[in-house]
């Protein structure tokens, strides 16, 4: 750590605002950055620098940095970034589990935003004939792929292979609606 460094952790340590408000200000967008490069998501990366912060300010008197400063802040951001990486994969898990346990169906969600509904519906409508009838069999009316594939009289590889594609075009063209499915989901 350089000398500089040690005399501003020092006065942070110490409770100076000041010194918090420099060190907030050198590192904020390189930290950003580094953020942005994992998570890929403005918002999430904002709020994940800013708890960095307030955990520094809150532990101060603790701070132990024995390599340089930056160093540091840059291996708390990658840490706190793999940590809300976790978080959302463990949260997409649980919500893909209901979903199998619910057959994978839509019908038992009542969504009170009509603009999603609005925007699920024009999706699975969006998507060609023979993907959207394997889609709607599956997650509207509730069949296996197996019955599916009977059914239509087609290969089960062809049913997973379908479902696939449907289910990265409902992704791509819901990503904005994720975080309210996954909290829909997870309740």
């Amino acid at each position: 750590m350089t000398k500089e460094e040690s005399i501003l952790i020092d006065k942070v340590k110490k409770g100076s605002k000041e010194a918090f408000r420099i060190l907030f200000d050198n590192y904020y967008n390189e930290l950003c950055f580094v953020a942005l490069s994992i998570l890929k998501d403005k918002t999430e990366v904002e709020e994940t620098i800013q708890a960095l912060f307030v955990k520094i300010w809150e532990e101060r008197d603790k701070l132990n940095i024995t390599s340089s400063l930056k160093a540091y802040l840059k291996t708390s951001v990658r840490n706190r970034c793999h940590n809300v990486l976790s978080r959302q994969k463990v949260r997409l898990n649980h919500a893909q589990a209901h979903i199998t346990e619910n057959r994978g169906t839509f019908n038992n969600m009542s969504f009170s935003d009509p603009y999603l509904m609005e925007k699920i519906h024009s999706t699975i409508d969006s998507l060609p004939l023979k993907r959207k009838k394997i889609f709607k069999l599956n997650r509207i009316q509730g069949y296996k792929y197996r019955e599916i594939a009977e059914e239509l009289n087609i290969s089960q590889k062809t049913v997973e292979a379908q479902m696939a594609k449907a289910m990265q075009t409902m992704r791509q063209e819901l990503k904005e609606y994720l975080s309210i499915l996954l909290i829909y989901l997870c309740i």
